[in-house]
């Protein structure tokens, strides 16, 4: 009798790359090889390297249990690879993030970027060094070309629309001042995840410049410093980023979140990458946030409640409240901008990043809060991405 031996197929890391490979790309993954190969790298434990410097070496049961777990939290869960492997590289850093926290992007970078150009020119101008004018020099040279669009001459019928609207609905504001200060101690969110006692975006924002009303000695705190707040940190990212190019620089940075769950995934990013100096406050907006500021930046939520229905199955994983922003994307902006204005010292900047239809809409806030010099800057895909704008001293 003949005895027949049937061979165990041995699962190689070639083989598992090319089968998990085509799976993800049956299932409509848009990036397939890429997901297999940091999924099975993951699975083993090493640098993705490493799968091809040992492309023949076989996988054991409990590799090929642990890789086929993650295959399938990535197609039938729709969970973002950054859940997944718990980690996403921003700014040339590596933070941890969680189902709590945004996962951030490329194009946040943009922001950063302005921000830290920004302050760079404003420190080489105090100091009167000749790098001040090289830089300036610098910067004339490539205006034309850093994707800048300067929306100082913003038409004035479109602002004196809002401004006018603004203004009426103001003084039709009988809301008393007991009951906005409860609304603002205890934000309430509807199901679409922004503030009930937010308006829209032609309701209630002061066209007139914010006084501060944060006392004055609590203004002077830390003059001699560079202070920068991050609203809306989420897993840290800007924040963090900001402090490893500002090293040599004296200088204060609060992050804030409305998130306590997020705001503990950031500060264990602060202590892993080695930025203690990062202070993270528990937030709404700079509502528990005391003193004034040189330069104030955030991502904010800015998707609309119709625009969330498009999203993919990945995005819609993330923290809705990170996300959505009413009907208009522009809640946060309402609030934000005027209040930036009144928390800002004088040649204070405020730096935001912006949907891509909500360019005008937002410069119109700042305009209408008393912002100058606001300018739009576009990200690497050539879309509207960033607004600025410096609070300027009124003239005695």
């Amino acid at each position: 009798m003949t005895e027949t031996v049937q061979k165990q197929q041995v699962w190689t890391i070639q083989a598992m790359r090319r089968w998990a490979c085509e799976f993800f790309r049956k299932n409509g993954i848009d990036t397939p090889q890429l997901d297999s190969d940091m999924l099975l790298a993951e699975a083993l434990g090493v640098p993705r390297i490493e799968l091809l410097i040992n492309a023949g070496q076989a996988l054991d049961a409990q590799t090929l249990a642990r890789f086929k777990s993650l295959v399938i939290r990535r197609t039938r869960e729709h969970e973002p690879m950054a859940y997944i492997l718990g980690k996403r590289e921003f700014w040339s850093l590596e933070f941890h993030v969680t189902a709590d926290t945004l996962i951030p992007r490329p194009d946040t970078e943009c922001l950063v970027e302005a921000v830290v150009e920004a302050v760079r020119m404003k420190l080489s101008a105090k100091s009167g060094s000749a790098v001040a004018s090289e830089m300036a020099q610098d910067a004339d040279a490539v205006a034309e070309d850093d994707g800048t669009v300067t929306y100082e001459a913003l038409p004035d019928e479109r602002l004196a629309s809002y401004v006018e609207l603004w203004a009426k609905q103001d003084a039709e504001d009988t809301v008393s001042d007991e009951t906005r200060e409860r609304e603002e101690a205890i934000p309430a969110y509807d199901e679409d995840g922004h503030l009930l006692a937010t308006r829209d975006i032609h309701d209630d924002i002061d066209p007139e410049p914010v006084e501060s009303t944060v006392d004055e000695e609590a203004q002077n705190v830390n003059d001699d410093h560079l202070r920068i707040v991050d609203v809306g940190t989420g897993s840290g990212a800007i924040a963090i980023a900001l402090a490893s190019e500002f090293k040599a620089v004296p200088c204060e940075i609060v992050a804030v979140d409305i998130s306590s769950e997020a705001i503990a995934v950031a500060q264990e990013n602060a202590k892993r990458l080695g930025f203690p100096r990062v202070c993270f406050v528990q937030s709404d907006l700079l509502g528990s946030v005391s003193g004034t500021f040189d330069v104030i930046v955030s991502n904010p939520p800015y998707v609309t409640v119709e625009e969330y229905e498009t999203l993919s199955p990945e995005v819609k994983r993330e923290p809705r409240l990170a996300l959505i922003a009413g009907k208009r994307g522009l809640d946060i902006y309402t609030r934000l901008v005027p209040e930036a204005f009144g928390r800002l010292r004088d040649n204070g900047l405020l730096a935001v990043e912006i949907g891509y239809a909500q360019a005008d809409d937002v410069m119109a806030l700042f305009h209408a809060a008393g912002f100058s010099e606001v300018v739009l800057k576009k990200d690497y895909a050539d879309k509207p991405r960033v607004v600025m704008g410096y609070k300027r001293m009124q003239a005695q």
